[in-house]
């Protein structure tokens, strides 16, 4: 049983990242650091940004792998590497960093091997537990959770089971005392995804416990229907800061399995007990104009949301439980495809391309580019807003 959005993760965190360069400094107090992991060599850059939107070089500390993925508190920095192991950085005053501790988050699983990580962390909304998946084969999979020590070491706290199916990026909701995991699998004997009549889409729920723990509760399967012929295969996804999860449904003819151009946007509301259910239905759900979605992200008002992929981005008014509607249309294209997308406290958006982090001032009303910061292929973007 193949899982489609770990083979699109696997395909994407394939890619080689390169190094950054300085710019002149902004004179203006910093609202936000935008923190970037780029690799030959591996690195992670700090970068301060303005009320105008202006970056600032911090620093460039060397990073011990490659890394795939960051999260970030407050306090610390986290990093992932392809073999599961979590790196934390101490964020200083101005934003530089150091490195306080190593942890292998595979080392509490007997049986696991580095080729069933998923380079993916994910911290509660408290900021004070940190949440990665990691497998023993294939088929079996867990969600571990870790206490954030005030000395940056992570604590084991335990794992829950996760669905093989659902191994998406985890996603908080109701306040942070419930995560979702998404995927889509093809049910058919020896599938390589030819068949999309028996794809099925699953999203497994967990439960916050008082101790930061994610315990395993259920799996839902309610999706939106599509369009006869075509079959919805949910990948990534997004949630607001209160009950509702966006799933982008890549779109398939069966039974030739083409893909069809663009991704649908569908909304779940996730109740008081945790159960997922959407009203999406084709008719009403956005198709993206961007071909392959890498990346998505809701700002911190919970009315826009970003979509970046394969040859562009675009923004998109979010509605919570209502169908999303279109906004920006595709802002900038581009011959390769944008990697990732963050959102500040001060309306600024961020767009990591494959040689820049690109940044917006955007409302629901009106958007402007600044200007960019010029990279060779960053990797990774997180950005910390300040207070």
């Amino acid at each position: 049983m193949l899982s489609r959005p770990l083979v699109s993760l696997i395909a994407t965190l394939a890619m080689v990242a390169a190094g950054a360069h300085s710019s002149t400094p902004a004179n203006a107090a910093p609202v936000a650091y935008a923190f970037v992991a780029t690799g030959i060599p591996n690195s992670i850059t700090t970068l301060a940004v303005s009320s105008s939107g202006s970056f600032t070089h911090v620093a460039t500390i060397a990073a011990p792998a490659e890394i795939y993925h960051l999260s970030v508190t407050s306090k610390f920095l986290f990093a992932i590497d392809a073999a599961s192991n979590v790196y934390t950085y101490a964020i200083g005053s101005t934003g530089a960093l150091k490195l306080v501790a190593t942890t292998n988050a595979g080392k509490y699983v007997p049986g696991f091997a580095k080729e069933y990580s998923i380079p993916l962390t994910q911290v509660d909304a408290a900021g004070v537990t940190i949440y990665t998946m990691v497998g023993t084969s294939w088929t079996t999979w867990y969600l571990e959770s870790f206490k954030i020590e005030s000395n940056g070491e992570l604590q084991f706290l335990g794992k829950s089971p996760a669905e093989a199916d659902a191994l998406s990026q985890i996603r908080f909701v109701q306040n942070g005392q419930y995560a979702l995991a998404n995927g889509c699998y093809n049910t058919a004997a020896g599938a390589s995804f030819v068949t999309d009549s028996d794809d099925i889409n699953t999203l497994a729920t967990y439960k916050h416990e008082s101790n930061g723990f994610l315990t395993y509760t259920a799996t839902s399967q309610d999706m939106p229907a599509a369009q006869s012929p075509y079959q919805y295969c949910g990948g990534l996804n997004a949630s607001d800061s209160s009950n509702h999860v966006v799933v982008g449904f890549s779109i398939f003819n069966p039974p030739g399995d083409d893909m069809e151009p663009g991704t649908a946007l569908g909304t779940y509301t996730v109740n008081s007990s945790g159960t997922p259910s959407t009203t999406s239905k084709y008719e009403t759900m956005p198709v993206t104009s961007v071909f392959e979605p890498y990346a998505m992200g809701i700002d911190p008002t919970g009315k826009l949301l970003a979509v970046v992929g394969v040859g562009g981005f675009e923004v998109y008014h979010f509605n919570g439980a209502n169908p999303i509607t279109t906004y920006t249309g595709p802002i900038k294209t581009i011959n390769a495809a944008e990697r990732g997308v963050a959102w500040d406290k001060n309306g600024h958006m961020y767009v990591m391309t494959d040689h820049s982090v690109d940044i917006f001032k955007i409302t629901p009303t009106s958007y402007a580019e600044l200007k960019p910061w010029e990279f060779t292929a960053p990797y990774s973007i997180i950005v910390l807003s300040l207070p």
